[in-house]
């Protein structure tokens, strides 16, 4: 773990947070670098498209703006190292690497059923905030990365471990998280109360964990943190009234503890989080153009599962369709219910997730019911595939299938369609501008895929990326949507 307020290296320049600075690149190009909460942005493409999160990408610019050494540090303490298998390296040099990421190991909710009864239950509003690990000496994240909170709000933190959430106020998620993600021990956390609802060390039950809490506060004023407060349901109806009121002032949820229950790690059915309407997250992988008063704009995000599965997410407020979340990007959406498919039926944007990772979304297993409801539906899918075969074996109507041979394309680096030649790996930047209108457009092909830019000139725009078969295939695609633009009166302005 990184030493107690280890001081990063300083930096050749720096800007103050929500400043701003343009440089000019080695090819002639301008980009724009911004500090936001501490987190840095270019608006060059090898920032914009990196599939990882925000406050952990870095470019050539940036590293050139701050210097090496303050971006390695800031960047290199986000990042995490992939620890190798026994066969690959000895367990001593497992041991160190695992050191250098630990991550701690937090007991996680699962969701509550009316099948579930939560008499003598303890329950407690569910925040909206930041998942927080006292370790007796530092806070930290589930992911293992160091939360830079100054002295002063740590002053008076017990020695044994602490599970808690860092929160700023009901409705106040996006604040929060730009407080705590920053790594200058600013005084911005005085905004924030570290809300403790549990002690994973200790082996007793939870009734007794939460006497040993009470007792430890009533000791030991801490000025940014306090137990958060328990309530024992007296049955189903007391739940409802509970929820309603959290509810009515703007609060989430509830969550509701057995009270004989230990601390576990992972998700438990001992801990169930109580909501008037379902959430999960999803990964964005694309975008589908407005129509109407959007035009030009973003429709709706085309968004992917843990499962894998896809589907089409709307809700999201019009000034995030001019600029919309990065493919990659991690998002909560509320819905109904789950159709028969396995999707969400009338899934709406909530938020963008900073605080989570793909890879743990996906291991966490966010929404077990998804997986039920998929498995259902191949298996029914299946089910009648193999009825119809069965039935056109019976009527002698079954058909063998014929072989065939493929002859493979050959793969071309330029495509002509139209008089417009593409090539693969250069971007083609247009613009339009006249009464009217004042967009750019740009495209590059990359591999099997292109990705194309757009949106007002002077802004960053949104990106979507299509896959194709092959490379030539999606040179083809990329040299016809080329000459749809000129048609439209693009005019090409850069080609790099």
């Amino acid at each position: 773990m990184p030493k107690k307020n280890e001081k990063p290296p300083e930096p050749l320049n720096d800007l103050k947070d929500g400043e701003a600075i343009e440089i000019t690149s080695t090819s002639g190009r301008i980009y724009k670098i911004k500090n936001v909460g501490g987190v840095y942005s270019c608006n060059c493409p090898a920032w914009r498209f990196q599939n990882i999160p925000i406050e952990q990408r870095s470019c050539k610019h940036i590293r050139q703006f701050r210097g090496e050494e303050a971006e390695k540090y800031r960047v290199g303490n986000l990042t995490v190292t992939r620890i190798t298998t026994k066969k690959e390296k000895s367990s001593e040099e497992e041991k160190e690497v695992d050191d250098k990421k630990w991550k701690p190991k937090v007991l996680l909710a699962q969701k509550w059923t009316e099948e579930v009864d939560p008499t003598g239950w303890y329950m407690s509003e569910k925040l909206d905030g930041v998942r927080a690990y006292w370790d007796g000496n530092e806070l930290w994240s589930r992911q293992g990365n160091k939360y830079y909170a100054p002295d002063w709000f740590l002053d008076g933190l017990p020695d044994f471990h602490l599970d808690g959430e860092l929160f700023g106020g009901r409705g106040e998620f996006q604040v929060t998280v730009s407080i705590v993600r920053r790594q200058d021990y600013n005084d911005l956390w005085k905004d924030i109360k570290y809300r403790i609802f549990d002690a994973p060390d200790d082996k007793n039950e939870f009734k007794k964990r939460l006497e040993i809490l009470n007792n430890w506060y009533n000791l030991n004023k801490v000025p940014y943190a306090e137990i958060l407060k328990q309530t024992i349901c007296k049955n189903r109806k007391h739940l409802q009234e509970e929820l309603n009121k959290v509810l009515g002032l703007g609060g989430e949820g509830l969550i509701i503890r057995q009270a004989s229950s230990k601390y576990v790690h992972g998700r438990s059915n001992t801990l169930l989080k109580v909501k008037a309407t379902h959430d999960a997250e999803a990964k964005v992988i694309g975008y589908n153009p407005g129509k109407g008063k959007y035009k030009g704009m973003v429709g709706s995000l085309q968004c992917q599962m843990p499962n894998g599965l896809e589907f089409n997410l709307s809700g999201f407020p019009d000034e995030m369709r001019e600029n919309p979340p990065e493919i990659g990007t991690i998002v909560t959406y509320h819905y109904q219910e789950w159709t028969k498919d396995g999707k969400p039926r009338f899934p709406a944007f909530f938020r963008i997730r900073k605080d989570v990772k793909w890879e743990d979304v996906i291991k966490a297993g966010t929404d077990s019911l998804t997986t039920d409801v998929t498995k259902k539906v191949k298996k029914t899918k299946k089910a009648k595939k193999l009825k119809k075969i069965k039935e056109k074996e019976e009527m002698g109507k079954a058909k063998k299938p014929k072989k065939t041979t493929k002859t493979p394309k050959k793969t071309t680096k330029k495509e002509t369609t139209g008089g417009t030649e593409t090539e693969s790996g250069k971007t083609y930047y247009y613009e339009l501008t006249d009464e009217k209108s004042n967009k750019f457009w740009q495209i590059v092909v990359s591999g099997n895929s292109y990705t194309t830019t757009y949106g007002r000139i002077g802004t960053d725009g949104g990106s979507s990326t299509k896959d194709w078969k092959d490379n030539a295939e999606a040179i083809k695609k990329a040299a016809s949507q080329r000459n749809s633009k000129e048609k439209k009166g693009y005019i090409l302005k850069k080609v790099d």
